[in-house]
């Protein structure tokens, strides 16, 4: 049975693919512990394929408690729902599309990482994903661990520590 940190990383390679009080949270160290969506915009339908269409982005995940990155990747998805992932040197294709559920939505060609659909929010210029499958498992509202947050190339991170 896989928990919750082996489930993550499984999804996070699938998609390997930036608190305290009141203030901006962007001001605070965001570990893959603080749940942004009360202070973000869940992306939908046209939303995510703005965002994403057309676009490289350049993400990380595996946060410390700190929030400090341990991965970064760089996906580019094409106008055609193509993709190019990019880790630690090397590259896999896929497929990218938005779901009837609002998720977007990874396949990977040959077999060698899994894919997934998540929820995307968006907090400044910072995208944040929810794996799909583990919020359907729990209470939508109840998992607050996104696991993989990215911005578009080009953009500054208004998210500490995003890019190394």
């Amino acid at each position: 049975m896989l928990n919750k940190y082996m489930f993550r990383r499984t999804c996070l390679f699938g998609l390997s693919l930036s608190f305290g009080l009141l203030a901006a949270p962007s001001a605070f160290s965001q570990s893959q512990d603080f749940d942004v969506r009360p202070f973000s915009d869940r992306l939908t339908g046209k939303s995510i394929t703005q965002a994403f269409k057309g676009l490289t982005h350049e993400g990380a995940y595996n946060f410390d408690a700190l929030g400090r990155p341990g991965r970064f990747y760089t996906e580019t998805h094409t106008d055609d729902g193509g993709i190019t992932y990019t880790e630690r040197g090397g590259t896999v294709t896929g497929r990218w599309r938005v779901s009837e559920s609002d998720e977007i939505c990874y396949s990977y060609d040959g077999g060698i990482i899994a894919g997934g659909c998540f929820q995307v929010y968006q907090l400044g210029t910072c995208y944040y994903f929810y794996s799909a499958l583990e919020l359907r498992v729990r209470d939508d509202m109840t998992e607050d661990d996104w696991t993989a947050r990215s911005v578009k190339k080009g953009d500054l991170a208004s998210c500490e520590d995003m890019i190394s």
